[in-house]
């Protein structure tokens, strides 16, 4: 169990003003009732931020939904309140993930983030950018391609933390002890016995005994999938189908450059790679896949732009 020897605010600054949304959005905390804060994770320099990068290695930082099986998450607003660039290369890409609830926890219990089901990438300019777009209230706004539908009633959905040195960022929670959060943490080498990583919630890392800690995101949720178009705030999108595939897998989008475009199996391992040019239909031929889930990323050689999705090989 992590011990927090002082907790320091060191931001507190959020108006949520609400988005609107064609389906329904979700957020478990309010900005009406309590404070948007980012707590320092220790004591001592360099200690990092509780809900971001840390001295504990945490890897990634997520927030638990209640929802209904079978719909999908279409998009999500995340709120930071501390973003660092010290790399040469702003550009530098993060993971936005949904993870399903197939996962346990650090205690060994059942539910928890399990097998992430759809994910996008957006670069730490893009984040630092939104943060400071008080139009939209400082969200960072992402779409997701809603490839897989919810399989229980709990998504959850959150950042894969940089780890290029020097590259910080800490989302938004609640006053420590407030109400509604269900906060999630990737912790690094938790069991230091066999060096396994391992989810655990805010509320059982901190014992946390009244209310319930969690990060300020917000979670679009349709009873439907969409058409599988997906644009970030930066104006790219791309369509890919069919989805499940199973010997030609189509893509297209709105770039005009060449791009590489690799594909990896769940362990991470590359399977397939092609080369794309401008604005065209592509048609991949994935006849040799065996039948499974993968990630396919697309990258522009010219602008470094990057966009990841899921697609499920029949």
């Amino acid at each position: 169990m992590k011990k927090l020897f002082t907790l320091t605010v060191v931001l507190t600054a959020l108006f949520y003003s609400g988005i609107a949304q064609t389906c329904d959005t979700l957020i478990n905390l309010k900005s009406t009732m309590d404070t948007p804060t980012v707590y320092i994770a220790d004591t001592g320099t360099g200690a990092g931020y509780l809900s971001g990068n840390n001295v504990y290695g945490d890897l990634a930082k997520a927030e638990g939904f209640t929802t209904t099986a079978g719909s999908y998450v279409t998009g999500a607003e995340m709120f930071f309140g501390v973003i660092t660039i010290n790399s040469a290369d702003s550009n530098n890409m993060v993971t936005i993930g949904v993870w399903d609830n197939t996962g346990t926890d650090i205690t060994g219990a059942a539910g928890g983030p399990g097998n992430m089901i759809d994910s996008v990438h957006v670069t730490l300019k893009q984040i630092s950018t939104a943060a400071n777009n008080q139009a939209l209230s400082g969200a960072l706004i992402v779409n997701f391609t809603g490839a897989a539908a919810i399989p229980a009633d709990t998504v959850y959905i959150g950042v894969v933390l940089p780890t290029v040195t020097g590259d910080t960022l800490a989302l938004l929670t609640n006053t420590f002890y407030g109400p509604d959060g269900n906060g999630w943490e990737y912790e690094y080498n938790y069991n230091t016995q066999d060096g396994t990583n391992a989810w655990g919630s805010y509320d059982v890392d901190f014992n946390i005994t009244t209310g319930s800690l969690g990060n300020y995101i917000a979670a679009d949720i349709c009873s439907s999938g969409p058409t599988g178009i997906s644009t970030i705030t930066d104006g790219v999108s791309y369509k890919m189908y069919p989805n499940p595939a199973n010997d030609q897998l189509n893509f297209q989008w709105n770039v005009n450059a060449e791009a590489d475009v690799v594909m990896f199996d769940v362990t991470g391992n590359a399977v397939n790679t092609f080369t794309i040019n401008g604005t065209s239909l592509n048609s991949f031929d994935i006849h040799n896949l065996n039948a499974g889930t993968y990630i396919i990323r697309i990258t522009d050689r010219a602008n470094n732009i990057q966009r990841s999705a899921i697609f499920t090989k029949m």
